[in-house]
C-alpha cells in the first residue's frame, strides 16, 4: 500500500529516542547512521507491519513507523511525491475506507482502535490540528485522532468544495457529519457521550440501574475515550463514580496511554491526581512519556515530569 503511493520519509528523531523505539523492531546497528538526516523511500511492509525503507547507498533498514516522519521531495524525475495535504480546523474531512491500510496508518499516530471502526468511509470535521500534523476529527458523534494520510479532505472550513460549487452536496456533507447510530446499550451510549464531551448526558447516563461506569464499547471505557479528546468536565464525573483508572484496552493502553496520545496535559493531572500509574506500560513497551515524547507534545512531557514519572525508563 505504502509502496504505491511512493511515500518518503525521514528519520527526524534524537538518536538515543530512535534506538530506544527501534527495540522488537529490527534493532539499530551502527550502518543505520546513514539514515539520520537521509531522506528514504519506502520500499515495503513486513510482517510485523514494519516499515522497510531504501537509502541511496543502496542499503534497505527496517523501521518501527514512529520513528519515521512522512516528507514530500522532489523525486528523481523532477517531480514532486504526491501532493502534501493542508488542513485547517473546520474543515471536512472523509476518513479512509479501507480497514487494512487505516490500521497500518495510524500506528504512531493516535494508533487504530476498533470502537473507529464505524468512522470508515464517513464524514467529520477538524477539530484540532496537533503539534506532529496529526488531526482530532469529529466523526460519527466521536472524536479521534487520525494520520493526515488516512483522510481527505472533502470542503474546507469556509465552505468550498473542492472540485464542486454544489451546496446542495455541502449540505449533504454536513448532514453526514453527525451521522450516529445508537443500540440504546448503556455502555454504548456512555462512552459516546464521553468521547463527545457531553456532560450532563454522560451524568444521565450513570444514573440508569444497568449503567457500569468502566463499561467496555467497542473496546474502551468512557474514561479513556474522554482522556485521548480532553473532556475535563466528563472525567471529573467518571472519577466521581470511581471510575477505574488503570483499565487497560486491547492495546495495553491505560487512561494516561490516551491522554498522552490526545495531548491533553490537563488530563495528565487529574488522572495523576485520582491515583493513576504515571509509569504504566502498554503491550508495546510503551509509557505515557515514550508516546508524548515520540509525538512532539511538549505540554504533556512537561506534565508528566512535574507530576514525578520516571523519566528514563527503556523499551
Amino acid at each position: 500500500m505504502l509502496r504505491s503511493m511512493l511515500a518518503f520519509v525521514n528519520v527526524d528523531l534524537e538518536l538515543e529516542i530512535v534506538q530506544s523505539l527501534q527495540h522488537g523492531h529490527g534493532g539499530w546497528t551502527d550502518g543505520m547512521f546513514e539514515c539520520l538526516g537521509t531522506t528514504g523511500t519506502v520500499v515495503g511492509i513486513d510482517e510485523d507491519h514494519d516499515i522497510v525503507v531504501s537509502y541511496p547507498s543502496g542499503n534497505r533498514w527496517t523501521f518501527n513507523p514512529a520513528v519515521l516522519t512522512k516528507v514530500s521531495v522532489a523525486a528523481p524525475n523532477g517531480n514532486t511525491n504526491e501532493t502534501q495535504q493542508q488542513f485547517a480546523v473546520g474543515d471536512l474531512v472523509q476518513i479512509c475506507s479501507e480497514l487494512e491500510r487505516i490500521k497500518i496508518l495510524q500506528r504512531g499516530h493516535g494508533e487504530w482502535a476498533e470502537a473507529m471502526g464505524p468512522t470508515l468511509g464517513k464524514i467529520g470535521r477538524v477539530q484540532q490540528i496537533y503539534h506532529d500534523n496529526d488531526l482530532k476529527v469529529e466523526v460519527c458523534g466521536t472524536s479521534w485522532t487520525y494520520n493526515p494520510v488516512a483522510v481527505t479532505k472533502v470542503a474546507s472550513s469556509d465552505g468550498t468544495v473542492p472540485g464542486t460549487s454544489s451546496g446542495e452536496r455541502l449540505s449533504a456533507l454536513l448532514k453526514k457529519l453527525f451521522e450516529t447510530h445508537v443500540s440504546g446499550d448503556v455502555n454504548e451510549e456512555l462512552v459516546k457521550t464521553a468521547a463527545n464531551g457531553d456532560a450532563q448526558k454522560c451524568e444521565e447516563s450513570l444514573k440508569r440501574p444497568d449503567a457500569d461506569v468502566d463499561g467496555v464499547f467497542a473496546g474502551h471505557t468512557a474514561l479513556q475515550a474522554a482522556s485521548q479528546n480532553g473532556h475535563l468536565e466528563v472525567i471529573k464525573i467518571l472519577l466521581r463514580h470511581k471510575a477505574d483508572v488503570e483499565i487497560e484496552d486491547k492495546d495495553g493502553d491505560r487512561a494516561v496511554h490516551h491522554a498522552a496520545f490526545g495531548d491533553e496535559p490537563g488530563v495528565m493531572e487529574l488522572l495523576a491526581h485520582a491515583g493513576a500509574d504515571l509509569n504504566a506500560r502498554n503491550k508495546r513497551r510503551q509509557t505515557a512519556l515514550h508516546i508524548a515524547v515520540n509525538k512532539g507534545h511538549v505540554g504533556v512531557v512537561k506534565t508528566l515530569l512535574e507530576l514525578g514519572c520516571h523519566p528514563s525508563l527503556q523499551y
